[in-house]
């Protein structure tokens, strides 16, 4: 769904800006910022627009050093930002989240298209969230497209082709062959009240041995 964002000026010490649905003209939502020295909108003609930065930053100015909250490129009202480069940056005392749009989408070819980090009161980060994403819908396969990473090690994944979720089993067996064989070698299976696993594949069949 393309959306347009507007600047609608000052209302009550904020900014307001508008987010439309371009097909129905329709609001979608509204951003308020407030109108701190920490904050700026820049706009052409009413819509959030800047060729040669950031088009919304905002600081946080509770805190000391003061830095960077928000950050969001917008060419003619749409979210985006060219040479690989995050289109919004979000950012409190102990998270970051990246985020690369292309024309109003979010999107990304070839690596993540959201990133999300958290870090502890030490700055090591903690938790690590990716969500590999093309025009606007999870999609990879050479991996998961959604992932959740505690203390470096994978927690949660989930795989997705064009939007559609993938059974792991079946993602592997037919975008990743070799983790596939890897996969099921890994897992038992249970016939007439036995357990068996994988020993050996033969072109498409796979040879069980019988375990304890």
């Amino acid at each position: 769904m393309p959306l347009l964002c507007k600047y609608m000026g000052i209302e009550d010490n904020v900014h307001v800006v508008h987010t439309y649905d371009v097909e129905t003209d329709q609001i979608v939502y509204i951003k308020k910022y407030k109108t701190l020295d920490q904050s700026n909108l820049q706009h052409e003609n009413g819509v959030l627009h800047c060729e040669t930065g950031p088009a919304v930053t905002v600081f946080y100015h509770h805190v000391t050093p003061q830095f960077l909250a928000l950050e969001e490129y917008y060419i003619d009202g749409v979210l985006h930002r060219d040479n690989d480069l995050p289109a919004r940056v979000r950012s409190n005392e102990y998270s970051v989240c990246k985020e690369w749009f292309q024309h109003g989408k979010i999107h990304r070819v070839n690596n993540p298209a959201s990133l999300h980090l958290e870090a502890g009161k030490d700055g090591k980060i903690t938790v690590f969230r990716e969500e590999w994403l093309q025009n606007g819908i999870l999609h990879r396969i050479d991996g998961p497209a959604w992932s959740v990473h505690r203390d470096k090690k994978r927690t949660k994944c989930a795989y997705f082709v064009n939007g559609e979720l993938i059974p792991k089993r079946l993602f592997l067996k037919t975008y990743l062959p070799d983790e596939y064989r890897e996969f099921i070698a890994n897992q038992t299976f249970v016939y007439d009240f036995k357990k068996y696993k994988v020993s050996a594949h033969i072109g498409k069949q796979l040879i069980l041995e019988e375990i304890g």
